[in-house]
């Protein structure tokens, strides 16, 4: 009998393993351990931090990130505890050093061996620690850190965290894009063992207004990184259009058709924005582009014919043009 439960729980373990639902660890300890890897930076002239993560379960960046503009960053993965950010923000506040600010939780936790922490403060200072019982799960699990950047993650390939630093280091531009090609080239060089389900890229500010800070979360999707990249595509994609916008209102069309174009490439596929778009062709006298545009926008709907043409009438009242369907 007591074979036969064994051989039972090895086929529930295995199944359990083989459809990424759960890791060995998290079942075998009974605790919610998820593998993970990440990434957290900040940018000096820009004045902002970001983290990227990728998990094996939902809602990574509902759990795993956390900024405070002009105090620091802190990321939390393997079995996630929040109050490593609570803290370390009091402390940072306080005066302390990141690695002060990361031992004064970790001295007081009786799990810490389970835990994976990064932080980076106002200064762009590192630390992180892997906690030691990670090293005895399958795959590879410790940190790096680099100038103004960390790298972390468990249960992973071998090369994943040095391919990761190795693209931060090498890429150029906004912060964000640096951090998604970090954590996309993690995933290419075979990111975890187990498997992804969720995603996000978080990047914040001291000199940001609201609207340009970047929170992006992806969950249970069968393409994580694409959909990531997707979703910065938008952010950028509209930060464009309210530049073309207020080219076009300073007289400057050319500048802002050629941002427009930039823009509805970064855009294609979100709709709700179409209207925006086609907005600013109407403000450059390309009433073709904003109908053929307009019409990709209404038409799929239920009533999107009506939709459409009162758009259509709209532009009739403002132009003399005639149109042609």
């Amino acid at each position: 009998m007591p074979t036969k439960s064994l051989i039972c729980l090895f086929w529930i373990l295995s199944l359990s393993v083989c459809s990424r639902a759960q890791n060995l660890p998290s079942l075998i300890l009974n605790r919610n351990i998820n593998s993970t890897f990440s990434i957290i930076a900040f940018d000096p002239q820009a004045q902002e931090w970001g983290i990227a993560v990728a998990t094996n379960n939902i809602y990574v960046g509902n759990s795993t990130c956390y900024i405070q503009p002009g105090i620091g960053a802190f990321s939390v993965i393997a079995e996630t505890e929040p109050i490593y950010a609570y803290n370390g923000f009091e402390q940072l506040k306080d005066g302390k050093t990141i690695e002060q600010a990361i031992q004064y939780t970790r001295l007081r936790d009786t799990l810490a061996d389970y835990r994976q922490v990064s932080g980076i403060d106002a200064k762009g200072n590192v630390y992180a620690f892997t906690g030691s019982s990670l090293k005895y799960w399958k795959g590879k699990s410790t940190h790096l850190t680099g100038k103004y950047y960390v790298v972390m993650g468990n249960q992973l390939a071998p090369n994943v965290l040095h391919d990761m630093a190795n693209t931060f280091e090498q890429t150029e531009g906004p912060l964000a894009v640096r951090l998604l090609k970090a954590l996309t080239a993690g995933e290419n060089a075979g990111g975890q063992i187990s498997g992804k389900q969720s995603a996000a890229l978080l990047v914040k500010g001291s000199r940001n207004e609201w609207f340009n800070q970047i929170d992006l979360r992806v969950d249970h999707s069968r393409d994580l990184f694409a959909d990531l990249q997707k979703l910065l595509n938008y952010h950028y994609g509209r930060i464009l259009i309210n530049h073309a916008n207020y080219a076009i209102g300073m007289g400057n069309k050319k500048r802002g058709e050629d941002l427009l174009k930039r823009a509805v490439k970064q855009t294609m596929g979100w709709y709700g924005i179409y209207p925006k778009i086609a907005k600013t062709y109407l403000l450059l006298g390309q009433d073709q582009n904003a109908i053929n545009l307009s019409k990709q926008r209404y038409w799929p709907n239920p009533d999107g014919g009506k939709m459409f043409r009162l758009f259509i009438a709209c532009i009739m009242i403002g132009r003399s043009a005639p149109y042609t369907r």
